[in-house]
């Protein structure tokens, strides 16, 4: 069975106070489909149903809500490897099963690399992720089609393997 999560956009935040008081309240959008479970008369509970579905997909419609599989939240987190976010449950990363999806390394291609001088490289990936080299890759240096391996490090580092020589540091730029 493919889990589902939803992620729900509004405009209005409460204090972080507040939020970590309380479990989260389930969103206005999902209120109403829990609402219906409690009703005893089948077709009431169907009408019920049937509403809270309307307004459900209305809100998908008008991206208010949107829903995202777990294999859409691997690949998004595989593209923003590389960026700095917030520890948040955005795209699944609390919960008991979080740690096994979260993304400590990628292998990639280069498309296009460029000499920034110095043995620092710039480099355009296939998923279209921009990186740089932070200290001097002493060989000749990465080309369209080098394979990429990049691997997090500690406090917020990243090695960078080009075509299976040394690891570098590399930090992403774009």
């Amino acid at each position: 069975m493919m889990r589902v999560g939803l992620i729900v956009a509004t405009m209005a935040f409460g204090t972080a106070a507040s939020a970590a008081a309380a479990p989260p309240a389930l969103p206005t959008e999902l209120q109403g489909l829990a609402a219906c479970r409690a009703m005893a008369d089948n077709g009431a509970r169907l009408a019920c149903y049937d509403a809270a579905t309307a307004h459900l997909e209305a809100a998908v419609n008008k991206h208010d809500v949107l829903v995202l599989n777990r294999d859409d939240m691997r690949a998004t987190r595989r593209g923003l490897f590389g960026f700095t976010l917030p520890k948040t449950s955005l795209f699944g990363r609390s919960g008991s099963d979080s740690e096994h999806d979260d993304v400590s390394e990628i292998d990639a291609k280069v498309t296009t690399a460029s000499s920034l001088g110095y043995g620092i490289w710039r480099m355009r990936l296939d998923d279209g992720a921009l990186w740089e080299t932070t200290e001097a890759v002493e060989w000749d240096g990465p080309h369209a089609g080098s394979k990429i391996h990049l691997k997090r490090g500690t406090l917020g580092s990243y090695f960078m393997t080009i075509d299976g020589a040394r690891a570098v540091r590399a930090r992403r730029v774009g």
